[in-house]
């Protein structure tokens, strides 16, 4: 698909006296010029959707094709496997990650992922290995539950 696709999806739970609003984006992208402004616009969310308590989760197959300055600004990153050298080579510098530690991501199988997390970890620059589990039985079992 051509072009930058954009849903948004608003939703809000009471939380006490507050009310959290969770904003959600799909950008889907391909043509040139809309790229550019598009990302712009998301780097322009992430800088300052903070001070008014937004959070932002950026999932994607070809990290080389992401606005650099907007990446900087997430605190937590799970990385899976890069198989592309030049993929390795951005995460490396965008997270000073060290090369070596992202050449393992080669070896990973399904749900294993590296974690680099200052605020959850309290280690900077340093990844960890983690394992997710599968958990779509578990989802599905609460999902048939919730459906009743």
């Amino acid at each position: 698909m051509n072009g930058v696709s954009v849903g948004l999806s608003l939703h809000s739970e009471p939380r006490g006296n507050i009310t959290a609003t969770i904003v959600w984006f799909a950008i889907t992208t391909g043509a040139t010029g809309i790229d550019k402004k598009c990302s712009k616009q998301v780097e322009t969310l992430l800088r300052q959707g903070r001070k008014y308590g937004l959070g932002a989760c950026i999932a994607t197959q070809r990290i080389a094709y992401l606005n650099t300055n907007a990446l900087q600004q997430l605190h937590t990153y799970f990385v899976g496997t890069l198989p592309r050298p030049y993929d390795r080579q951005l995460v490396s510098n965008t997270f000073m990650i060290d090369q070596g530690i992202l050449e393992k991501t080669l070896e990973f199988a399904p749900g294993e992922w590296l974690l680099s997390s200052y605020i959850a970890t309290g280690i900077e620059n340093v990844p960890i290995f983690i394992k997710a589990d599968n958990a779509e039985k578990e989802i599905e079992k609460h999902l048939n539950q919730t459906t009743k």
